[in-house]
């Protein structure tokens, strides 16, 4: 799958992996994202959320104002973009599903590849370290859905690194962003490190909470972006290492880092893991 091979060049220097096999095996943190997003893309129930962002290609009818020769925001399995081999190379890609209602089940992920995605892990701690954060984000995510209702949940996300620094990733994740404004939900993601985080704030999410999987480790940062015209309660939980969630009201539109300001760390070095952005 060339979306999967993708997503798994973008993610080599995955902080949470470089940190956990000391940089040691950026081939074998590849080969572990490409599994894991081979695996979405197999659970997905379909690939209307499922995009890549080719070079060189003219863009498709209906998807607006991408600049000339980029192809911003076409479906995963359109034209067969995923499976054929003589395709160009996506440069940057994006896998969303609507939780819950297109969230796959966890037999879903099964036939996936789980357990494929599980034995290409690059150390034996990385399970130990995984574990705890996917149960984490299990209980978080069931929170959010509970004050907020259905979200749009941006699972993959992430530039090839030869195509970075060029924009593409903030093009990118515009039309997915407009794909959760569509269905006036909020987007919702877990970044991984620093600089991950800083780019999902210029791009209007807000930092919901801070965690470290343990410690001297890299921080995760859920994050969320509302939609224009939200309106309801705010959120209010207690993350760790002090980092409160803070109060988030629907109606801050798309929203700006807000109470959470010592957990919004721009400009600061690192990358991401969960989905992998390049500096815009």
């Amino acid at each position: 799958m060339a979306a999967a091979d993708a997503w798994g060049r973008s993610m080599h220097d995955d902080p949470l992996l470089t940190w956990l096999t000391g940089g040691s095996c950026p081939d074998k943190v590849s080969r572990f994202f490409r599994a894991f997003a081979a695996m979405c893309l197999r659970a997905s129930h379909d690939l209307t959320d499922c995009w890549v962002l080719r070079l060189g290609d003219a863009p498709p009818p209906g998807l607006g104002d991408a600049p000339p020769g980029r192809d911003a925001g076409k479906p995963a399995g359109a034209s067969g973009v995923a499976e054929t081999p003589s395709a160009k190379e996506p440069a940057a890609v994006c896998i969303g599903w609507r939780y819950p209602d297109s969230f796959p089940s966890d037999w879903a992920m099964l036939r996936g590849g789980a357990f494929r995605m599980i034995f290409s892990a690059p150390c034996l701690t990385t399970w130990t370290v995984y574990g705890m954060l996917v149960a984490r984000f299990e209980i978080e995510k069931i929170k959010f859905h509970r004050a907020h209702g259905p979200f749009y949940h941006i699972v993959v996300f992430g530039t090839v690194p030869e195509s970075q620094g060029q924009g593409l990733g903030s093009e990118l994740l515009q039309k997915a962003l407009q794909r959760a404004d569509q269905l006036g939900i909020p987007a919702y993601l877990e970044s991984n490190g620093d600089r991950s985080a800083a780019f999902y704030a210029r791009n209007g999410f807000e930092v919901l909470q801070q965690m470290s999987p343990a410690r001297g480790a890299p921080s995760y940062y859920r994050m969320a972006r509302w939609p224009k015209g939200w309106a309801g309660k705010p959120v209010q939980g207690q993350g760790q290492q002090g980092q409160g969630e803070g109060q988030q009201r629907r109606g801050q539109g798309q929203g700006q880092a807000s109470g959470a300001a010592a957990a919004k760390p721009v400009g600061a070095p690192g990358a991401h893991a969960a989905a992998s952005p390049e500096a815009a």
